[in-house]
């Protein structure tokens, strides 16, 4: 959840309260402060689409699975070598962002 402005304000609060209102206690929110925080640093914007590839790139998409895919056992050392160069994009995409802008906050 992106909330601005940033932590500790009102309107993070009520924001959070809102939420929690809505979804209970659980999960924990902790607002962001702006959307690279939520999508280049979420390690689900890496993980999910790398994985997703490197399970399906060499099969027949046209075939039905006779039963449904354990998505996280298809990993196999391609994927996680794709995983790692993913990741250390990202975190050079980080680097030089907080180089040029040192208040980003991407936490």
């Amino acid at each position: 959840v992106i909330v601005s402005p940033k932590h500790g304000t009102t309107k993070d609060e009520v924001v959070t309260e809102v939420l929690h209102k809505l979804v209970g206690r659980l999960p924990e929110l902790d607002p962001a402060d702006n959307f690279l925080a939520v999508t280049l640093m979420n390690i689900n914007s890496v993980w999910h689409p790398t994985i997703s590839y490197g399970f399906y790139r060499n099969r027949d998409v046209t075939v039905p699975f006779d039963e449904p895919p354990l998505f996280y056992y298809g990993a196999d050392e391609y994927t996680g070598e794709k995983l790692s160069k993913i990741s250390d994009e990202v975190l050079e995409i980080k680097r030089v962002l907080l180089e040029k802008y040192p208040s980003l906050h991407l936490h």
